[in-house]
C-alpha cells in the first residue's frame, strides 16, 4: 500500500465582506502561488483528472 501524506490549501476570492490581510496578494505572487481563488471543487477536479482519490479531514477545513 502506497500512502502519501500531503496537504492542499484552498482559499476564497477576496470580497468586501471577507478582505484578505494587507499584502496577501503580493505574498502569493512572491512565493510563486496563483493569485486567483482555489476552491475545494477545483482541487478535487484536478485530483480526479490526475487519477488521485481525494480525502479530507473535515476538522481541518476552516472558513467554509
Amino acid at each position: 500500500m502506497f500512502i502519501v501524506d500531503s496537504q492542499v490549501h484552498i482559499w476564497r476570492e477576496e470580497t468586501p465582506d471577507r478582505p484578505w490581510v494587507p499584502g496577501a496578494r503580493e505574498r502569493l505572487r512572491l512565493n510563486g502561488h496563483r493569485e486567483e481563488a482555489f476552491s475545494y471543487a477545483e482541487c478535487v477536479g484536478l485530483m480526479n483528472e490526475a487519477g488521485r482519490e481525494p480525502r479530507a479531514d473535515p476538522a481541518a477545513i476552516l472558513g467554509g
